[in-house]
């Protein structure tokens, strides 16, 4: 399997928060772990990962699907953000409501439903928003 997340994060969490996500990454046997730093701001960076690793026959995208949710965990466990520049869609979505709060996802969703009373513009999709 080979995919890239990226996450912003502040200076003082950089350093602890690259740490963590190469530590788990390459906990998983024959796999290799990159990042690189894309942005650069005042208050902090975005952390860009891409891994490589062999996956379970048979068993691909469970395998996948795991090891994927536990980096974002790491990253999230490690205060930088679901993503950088890409978005958030489907695959994050579980993790918005802990990063910005009830509040700030009532808001995201009345936002939602003002543009698209009807709810036909990706259900469930950007944000995870219905």
């Amino acid at each position: 399997m080979t995919d890239t997340l990226e996450t912003a994060v502040s200076w003082e969490n950089l350093i602890p928060l690259w740490n963590a996500v190469r530590k788990y990454i390459k906990s998983r046997p024959n796999t290799i772990c990159m990042v690189h730093i894309s942005h650069v701001y005042e208050n902090g960076a975005n952390l860009y990962f891409t891994f490589l690793s062999p996956m379970k026959k048979g068993d691909d995208l469970n395998d996948y699907v795991q090891f994927h949710k536990k980096i974002i965990d790491t990253i999230d466990n490690n205060k930088g953000s679901l993503s950088h520049h890409h978005g958030v869609g489907r695959v994050t979505a579980p993790w918005m409501e802990k990063q910005h709060g009830k509040v700030g996802m009532g808001l995201m969703q009345a936002i939602k439903d003002y543009l698209d009373p009807h709810g036909i513009m990706n259900p469930g999709g950007t944000l995870g928003l219905k």
